[in-house]
């Protein structure tokens, strides 16, 4: 196993990288959005570990954050809604979690995988073997729907509510004014881009403090993939403008045959014209029109998603603990959820007791 210790030695791997990395359905692994991460947010502690075979061919790879306490997690936060190793089979996907395991980390997190990834059950079991305590579970469940062949049958699917919905929408922009939806894909990168940020950052996501302009090194991640993208003909920066006002934006890419919507946003001063929803049909109608089979909401499973029929995909936390570590895995996985079941039984039995004196 090769290591390399900073994103510039990394940048030599694009072609290796990606010839693997590219079978697979998601953007996030992709050496473009490792780089920009890593560019972003990993300076200092990011590593990339890579399997080469016999004749030096790439096998298999993935980024991580090393920190000097002995933690080593995978490379992604609350930005990567997916994260994985890249391999070209799992016999090489096994070796690679080997040699991870042989760095030694006390604490190993790896983290945004994909139920549906070999590594989520590889990773466990490999870690295991190595000696790591290891616990599992679920970080989120996100929405994804698989997409017919045109529109109109996509929305036979839905409720007639939903439909109803969909239409009236559309009715309340017209009478509003001229509303347009259009879809960058190189273009006028730079000023659209900055038209999604600002609108992004208009709403309840900045006075939360999660919008991306809020965070310079977010900015430098969505900025840098979003060139990258549009090189390869990935990206997607969805607008929806009402008489050349830009009203509702969303930050997206096409990977193989499906759509990610990462990030969206709408001015809520029109938000009785539901412009977010419109925003994401309209994207899905653009979506079916390439000819693409799947469309990623990605994030939580909110209701406005799960309306349009959408299924659920689980992403999974695998944790691995040894040597002084250990006493971390005995408090989070063995005492607190311990402490927790006996809390409700006990919150439960004195409900019991009170509705029975009542």
């Amino acid at each position: 196993m090769v290591t390399y210790d900073s994103v510039e030695d990394f940048a030599a791997l694009e072609d290796a990288w990606n010839e693997v990395a590219l079978k697979a359905r998601t953007p996030f692994v992709t050496h473009e959005w490792a780089r920009a991460w890593w560019h972003a947010f990993a300076e200092d502690d990011g590593i990339a570990v890579v399997l080469q075979g016999a004749d030096g061919a790439f096998l298999a790879g993935a980024v991580l954050c090393r920190s000097s306490r002995g933690r080593i997690r995978a490379a992604a936060n609350e930005y990567s809604e997916d994260w994985d190793l890249v391999a070209a089979d799992d016999a090489s996907r096994r070796s690679l979690l080997q040699g991870i395991a042989s760095l030694r980390g006390r604490q190993l997190v790896l983290s945004a995988l994909s139920d549906a990834s070999p590594s989520a059950e590889l990773a466990p079991e490999t870690l295991r073997e190595a000696g790591y305590r290891v616990a599992v579970t679920s970080e989120q469940r996100s929405p994804y729907l698989e997409l017919p062949g045109t529109w109109d049958e996509l929305l036979a699917t839905v409720s007639r509510n939903q439909r109803s919905k969909v239409r009236r929408y559309m009715r309340h922009l017209e009478r509003e004014g001229k509303p347009v939806f259009r879809t960058t894909v190189a273009g006028d990168l730079d000023s659209d881009l900055e038209r999604f940020l600002d609108l992004e950052a208009s709403g309840w996501k900045g006075k939360a403090g999660t919008a991306i302009r809020q965070d310079s090194r977010a900015v430098k991640l969505y900025t840098e993939f979003a060139h990258a993208a549009a090189a390869r003909g990935w990206l997607r920066i969805h607008l929806l403008e009402l008489d050349g006002v830009t009203i509702a934006a969303g930050y997206g890419c096409v990977m193989r045959d499906a759509a990610f919507l990462l990030k969206s946003g709408f001015d809520e001063r029109y938000s009785r014209l539901a412009p977010g929803a419109v925003l994401r049909a309209e994207a899905m109608r653009g979506a079916i029109e390439e000819g693409l089979n799947r469309f990623e909401f990605l994030g939580a499973a909110d209701p406005h998603k799960l309306h349009w029929g959408a299924e659920l995909q689980d992403r999974l936390l695998v944790r691995g603990y040894r040597g002084t570590a250990l006493p971390a895995y005995i408090y989070r996985h063995k005492l607190r959820p311990g402490a927790r079941r006996l809390r409700d039984r006990i919150w439960k039995d004195r409900t019991a007791a009170t509705r029975a004196a009542a």
